[in-house]
């Protein structure tokens, strides 16, 4: 387990062990938002002229009278919010957590309990010094924008100065603010009900939930998957999908819920004054003077008088004289606030897509490699079957047999060359031989059978349990580097690299990402991700690796180890694997690989063949035209190229392999 834990990667370790209480905040917050959105459901509470009643929530379908609430008990506690008292029923609405919904709930409770009191609402006003009335009956007039016009109490004609007339036409000049204030007060009206606030809260709360459920479980995933030099690059896009999911959930949630805080300011405080005798125009909530009529369809009204904006809303605060302070604001200083909140529910929303297209887009297009694949050639590939042959002659009339190695225990065979001279080791279940190409002796012997070698010039590498071991002539070892140096405990492939030093690819785990290291004067580091196979030509920096390419594993010539760019030098619809360069560097065989079924694993479809590939004219050829030739990297020396075909393999044994020399 810790050694497990000592793998992890540095956003990993970050998430789990720098910062665990920002996770722990998350997850607590999700949850109580989906706890609440089930205790604690959101309501309307709905002012009329009739009385008050409530939509949504634990007391929905409540209703009073304005006569009933006269003579109803009105509490207010803050942890228990509002109470209204009636014969044989209670309201209840709980205080709100956001301190402007607690702020509106208290004003609404001050105005039943002053209903409550029989206080009417009596606003001192001081008249407009150029108030213009009736003549004949002392009502007041409302201004217009003609000079003409007819009291709306007696019907007598009148003459307004010109001085309102000139105001009033002032006013409908300022069109485009009112226009904007009177769409977003429009979109108040229009706002969800508790119903969608509730299921907003809830689907948000379970959102963020499993946003939070998937960090942990893909941290963790990677945590024990792809080892200490996991990080972003490893997080193939999961991290900005799931950031990106849950600030989309934010910004719809401020999208859909900033008018249910805005609309209590817009009626409570803000509506004109209801006309004081029938056939009189509404007045104005500040100085009492007479309204401009409206257009049709409009719902701010501006005074002449004072400037003041009102609302043509019901105001709960008319039914009472409430006491204490209201929130007095300018109506469009409450729409502007609102429409702030929009716009940052759609800066959130833009950064949301943007982490959603960089997350998918780095989970399907990323890579390590950025490949020209203009010259790529493409490989042959039979949709067949793949078949055994029990006969090495199959390979083509190129290819002679140069052993044959038997072994009554399944067995494998891998070349290790230093371009000069070809090692080839016998592997069994628990025993190893090595013996020079051409000669019948082995010249090392081993009790145990790691699979993986290679040949330098500073001898014969393997990786073993210990780590990379280094083998002299006499068949001595010396531990080059440790596993602990490596990084991670599972060795892949080893290669040699340039000026003497190994190449290792390993994994964290068998589901890692490969990591290529050079291993050279007992230090160990990464120098490319997500490839394997790295063949270099003698005394030529440029490297050619085997990369995963739309799926499938096809060979990329790089210029050097180092390099972030290179050519595809292979396409097909089967792998290729195991490239090794010309001893002119002016070629590369490689082998043709198959493919599993998608369906059934066991089966595979394709032939494994030996190609080989000339790099200045991109020429492909194809070297073996049947046979069974085994998934052993080939070897090119100046007498040919080197392949393993199997001759023989049943169970009653002995196992057979030819080494076949290959003339391209």
């Amino acid at each position: 387990m810790w050694r497990k834990i000592g793998y992890l990667g540095p956003v990993t370790a970050v998430v789990l062990f720098i910062s665990p209480l920002a996770f722990i905040a998350w997850f607590r917050a999700a949850v109580k938002l989906c706890i609440d959105a089930v205790k604690t459901r959101a309501c309307d509470v709905i002012v009329g002229d009739d009385g008050l009643s409530i939509a949504g929530g634990s007391a929905r379908g409540f209703r009073a009278s304005w006569q009933e609430i006269a003579g109803a008990n009105i509490g207010w506690t803050e942890q228990d919010g509002l109470s209204v008292a009636l014969p044989g029923r209670t309201l209840r609405v709980p205080a709100p957590r956001d301190k402007q919904e607690r702020t509106s709930l208290h004003a609404l409770y001050e105005t039943l309990a002053a209903t409550s009191r029989g206080a009417r609402a009596e606003r001192p006003h001081r008249e407009p010094p150029d108030l213009v009335r009736c003549a004949q009956c002392g009502a007041a007039l409302a201004p217009s924008a003609e000079t003409k016009t007819t009291c709306r109490h007696c019907g007598a004609e009148a003459t307004l100065p010109d001085s309102i007339v000139d105001r009033v036409k002032a006013l409908s000049s300022l069109t485009r603010e009112r226009k904007r204030d009177e769409a977003r007060l429009a979109a108040l009206l229009r706002q969800p009900g508790p119903w969608a606030a509730n299921a907003v809260a809830f689907i948000g709360g379970l959102s963020l939930l499993f946003g939070a459920i998937v960090t942990a479980l893909v941290t963790l995933g990677l945590a024990f998957v792809d080892g200490r030099e996991a990080g972003m690059p490893r997080l193939h896009g999961i991290g900005p999908i799931v950031m990106g999911a849950c600030l989309l959930v934010v910004a719809l949630s401020i999208r859909l819920l900033a008018t249910r805080g805005a609309l209590r300011l817009v009626t409570l405080g803000l509506a004109a004054e209801p006309p004081a005798r029938a056939g009189d125009p509404c007045a104005c909530r500040e100085c009492g003077g007479p309204l401009v009529e409206p257009a049709p369809g409009a719902s701010l009204v501006t005074c002449v008088y004072c400037r003041t904006t009102n609302v043509r809303l019901v105001d709960a605060q008319q039914q009472a004289a409430v006491v204490g302070p209201s929130e007095r604001k300018s109506p469009h200083d409450v729409l502007a606030t609102v429409a702030r909140r929009k716009t940052a529910s759609i800066i959130i929303f833009a950064i949301a897509i943007a982490l959603l297209g960089a997350g998918l887009a780095w989970t399907i297009v990323w890579s390590p490699l950025k490949l020209d694949r203009a010259r790529a050639v493409e490989v042959p590939f039979e949709n067949v079957r793949e078949a055994f042959s029990p006969d090495p002659a199959e390979a083509g009339p190129d290819a002679r047999a140069i052993s044959r190695i038997a072994h009554f225990e399944p067995m494998h065979l891998v070349f290790a060359s230093d371009g000069a001279r070809v090692d080839l080791i016998a592997m069994a279940d628990a025993s190893t031989q090595v013996t020079r190409l051409g000669e019948s002796q082995p010249w090392l012997s081993l009790k145990r059978s790691p699979a993986l070698w290679a040949r330098s010039r500073r001898g014969l590498a393997t990786l073993s349990s210990r780590g990379l071991e280094l083998f002299d002539e006499s068949g001595k070892a010396e531990v080059v580097q440790s596993w602990a140096a490596l990084g991670d405990p599972h060795g892949i492939e080893l290669r040699a690299g340039p000026e003497g030093a190994f190449l290792v690819t390993t994994r964290a785990s068998p589901e890692g990402h490969l990591r290529l290291r050079r291993v050279e004067d007992a230090r160990a580091s990464i120098v490319l991700e997500d490839v394997r196979e790295a063949a270099f030509a003698h005394d030529d920096p440029r490297a050619v690796v085997t990369a995963l390419v739309d799926d499938r594993l096809q060979l990329a010539l790089l210029p050097s180890l180092s390099a972030t760019t290179g050519e595809l030098l292979t396409r097909g619809k089967g792998n290729v694997r195991c490239p090794t360069w010309s001893p002119d560097g002016r070629a590369i065989a490689f082998l043709s690989e198959s493919i599993r079924d998608s369906m059934q694993y066991g089966i595979r479809y394709g032939q494994r063949r030996l190609f080989s590939i000339d790099l200045e004219t991109r020429t492909l050829r194809q070297l073996t035209a049947g046979g069974p030739l085994e998934r052993t990297c080939p070897v090119w020396t100046p007498d040919g190229i080197y392949v393993v075909a199997t001759e023989q393999e049943i169970p009653t044994g002995p196992f057979l392999r030819t080494v076949l020399l290959v003339t391209p």
